[in-house]
C-alpha cells in the first residue's frame, strides 16, 4: 500500500504571520497555485481514496488534487490541525516573550493542545485507520505537525518533541510517499 502524506497549501494567514490552529482560514493565491502543482505531480498516481482534515485549508487543497482522481474523500478529526488555543488567530509579532514561552512549551492553561497529544490522534490514525484500509493508493490531506508526525510513524523513527525540525517537516503543499 502506498499512502501519499501532503500538507495544505499555504494560507492567507501563512502569508501575514498569524497563528492558524483550528480556526477556519483559506487557501492564499499561492497556496491554490502550490496545491495545484501538487496535483499536477499526483495526477498520474492511482489515488483510489482520500482521507482530509476537515478545516477549509485542507478541504480546498484536497478538492484542487481531487480534480483528477474524482474518488472518495473522508474528512477525519483525528487530522485536524493542532489547537493553538487562545493563540489561535494572533499575529506572531504580536506575542510577548512570556506568551511566546508558555506557547512553546504548549501550556496547557492557555488551551494548547500538547505535541505528545497530537502525536497520539496521528498514531491512532495510522493504527485504526490506514492499517485497515484495503485500498493501495491512499492519498492524506492534513497539517504539518500531524503529516510530521505520521512520517515518524510510518518510518519507524522516535519522535523527539523538542526538536522543531523533526516536528514540522513538511512545507505548504510539499507530499511525501510511504510504503505500509
Amino acid at each position: 500500500m502506498k499512502i501519499y502524506i501532503l500538507r495544505h497549501g499555504t494560507t492567507v494567514w501563512n502569508e501575514t504571520g498569524r497563528t492558524q490552529g483550528r480556526r477556519q482560514n483559506q487557501l492564499s493565491k499561492t497556496g491554490k497555485e502550490l496545491a495545484s502543482e501538487a496535483a499536477e505531480k499526483l495526477k498520474r498516481e492511482k489515488i483510489e481514496i482520500i482521507y482530509s482534515s476537515p478545516l477549509m485549508r485542507t478541504m480546498q487543497t484536497t478538492n484542487i488534487v481531487n480534480q483528477f482522481h474524482n474518488v472518495t474523500v473522508i474528512r477525519h478529526p483525528l487530522l485536524t490541525e493542532i489547537d493553538q488555543g487562545v493563540f489561535s488567530g494572533r499575529f506572531w509579532k504580536s506575542l510577548s516573550p512570556e506568551e511566546k514561552k508558555h506557547r512553546l512549551e504548549r501550556d496547557p492553561e492557555y488551551g494548547l493542545e500538547s505535541y505528545e497529544h497530537a502525536y497520539q490522534r496521528a498514531k491512532e490514525f495510522v493504527e485504526t485507520v490506514l492499517k485497515h484500509e484495503t485500498h493501495k493508493n491512499i492519498l492524506v490531506v492534513s497539517h504539518n505537525n500531524i503529516c510530521s508526525f505520521m512520517e515518524l510513524i510510518l518510518t519507524g523513527q522516535k519522535v523527539n518533541f523538542d526538536d522543531h525540525d523533526q516536528i514540522n517537516s513538511f512545507d505548504n503543499a510539499e507530499y511525501k510517499v510511504f510504503e505500509l
